[in-house]
Parts: structure tokens; sequence; C-alpha cells
């Protein structure tokens, strides 16, 4: 059973310059809070973790609207195939359900700064929390808690 994976939307550049100052450092350079925080996914670098929450992200709400979606699992090292696939289901996410006036376009490849990325995820988000807010159960004029119970007021 899939989760819905709170998503990552403010990515900034400061995110972006902190990696790279640790990059250049090199992990042997690292004191003991610096390789917890590389550890620990930064928001600057493109992380298997980012691309596994997207695609779990991308499969649950396929499957919720029905939409069939191939979400291929992430490999070792995502490569432009991979890529051009989470865009396109990106896309299809984004037409087949309510979005917001402000809810991004899809980005285009390459898939290379870290706003595309927040672009992939604020849809994502967006549509899953227009779904979630519209979700109603409909049960008719009564609802019963068990075989011997009556109606719960």
């Amino acid at each position: 059973m899939l989760v819905w994976m709170q998503t990552v939307t403010d990515r900034s550049q400061s995110d972006v310059d902190r990696m790279l100052e640790l990059l250049q450092k090199g992990w042997d350079n690292f004191n003991v809070y610096e390789k917890t925080e590389w550890l620990a996914g930064m928001k600057g670098a493109l992380n298997r973790s980012d691309m596994q929450r997207i695609q779990n992200n991308t499969k649950l709400l396929s499957d919720v609207l029905e939409l069939n979606l191939t979400v291929a699992d992430v490999p070792e090292h995502p490569n432009e195939t991979f890529l051009i696939s989470v865009i396109n289901n990106t896309e299809v996410i984004r037409n087949a359900y309510m979005i917001h006036g402000d809810t991004p376009h899809t980005p285009s490849m390459p898939v290379n700064t870290y706003q595309k990325m927040n672009d992939i995820e604020k849809i994502l988000d967006d549509v899953y929390g227009i779904l979630l807010n519209n979700f109603n159960y409909y049960c008719g004029s009564e609802i019963y808690a068990g075989d011997d119970t009556g109606l719960l007021l």
C-alpha cells in the first residue's frame, strides 16, 4: 500500500551553494555534523531519495486517478530516459485533475535546476492536496457501525 510522502518544494540557491561547498571540501574533510547533513539528503542535490519520493507519489496519484501510468523503479543512476518518464508522468497528472492558478507548468528537459525539481513536486503536491480536500464519503441516509448498532449521529 502506498502512502503519500511529504514533498520538497522549497529548494533554493543557498541549498545548492551549501551542497557545492561541501562537495569541494570532500568527504574525508567533513566533520561529524557535515557528514550527518550530507547523508540526510541535501536539498541542493538530486538525491535517490528525492526520485523515490517522486515516483512513490506519482504511483499513488496514478492509482487514485486511475491513470495507469508506468512508474519505473529509480535506477542507480537516473538517466535521460528515466527523467523523461518523470516529466511525462507529471504532465499527465497535472492535466488529469484540478490544479491551482499558481500551479507551475510542467518543466521541460533537462531536469537540471532546483526550480525544475521544485516544480515537479509542487505539481504533484497541488493535485494531491486538491484531491484530498475534495474526497467525500457518500453513504446514503444512515451510517452503521456494526450489525447490532443503529444510526450514529
